[in-house]
């Protein structure tokens, strides 16, 4: 089950590698003293992930359009003191829109008022209830059922 594959070399074979790894070692001191002391080989380092130019460009064209537009709508207040804010139109309703809406919510509510004074006793939704049969026979088949499992259980 192991799988580590030193763990299955015989003992002549870890010798063998050992000093296989021990000429690498020389080796690799006597090229360093050769090339001017670089201890180890060196690894040329991972690029690294970004954008590309285009990429970097397209998103400076777009932000400098962006600030362009941004500088093009604010003006210059009358005394050139402060940039003037845009002026953003909010939507409003007239008085005649906001008294029909009130009218209308006002005759809905008069007509829950009326229809729960004319019942007093049918207000309630009559919640739904399960027979005292039905009851049961969920009751039994539950039961079953963790029998069932218990058993199961007992025999694995």
């Amino acid at each position: 089950m192991n799988s580590n594959p030193l763990m299955q070399l015989s003992l002549e074979q870890l010798k063998q590698a050992i000093a296989i790894r021990e000429q690498i070692e020389v080796l690799e001191t006597k090229l360093s003293d050769l090339l001017g002391g670089a201890s180890q080989v060196e690894v040329a380092p991972r690029p690294k992930k970004g954008m590309s130019a285009f990429g970097r460009a397209r998103v400076a064209a777009a932000q400098k359009a962006r600030w362009a537009k941004k500088k093009q709508t604010t003006e210059v207040g009358a005394l050139g003191s402060a940039p003037a804010q845009p002026k953003v139109k909010t939507k409003t309703m007239s008085p005649e829109a906001r008294a029909r809406i009130g009218a209308a919510q006002k005759a809905r509510w008069a007509k829950k008022k009326q229809a729960s004074m004319a019942a007093p006793g049918q207000s309630k939704k009559k919640t739904k209830t399960m027979s005292p049969e039905a009851r049961a026979r969920i009751g039994y088949a539950q039961k079953a059922r963790w029998a069932k499992l218990k058993a199961a259980k007992k025999k694995g």
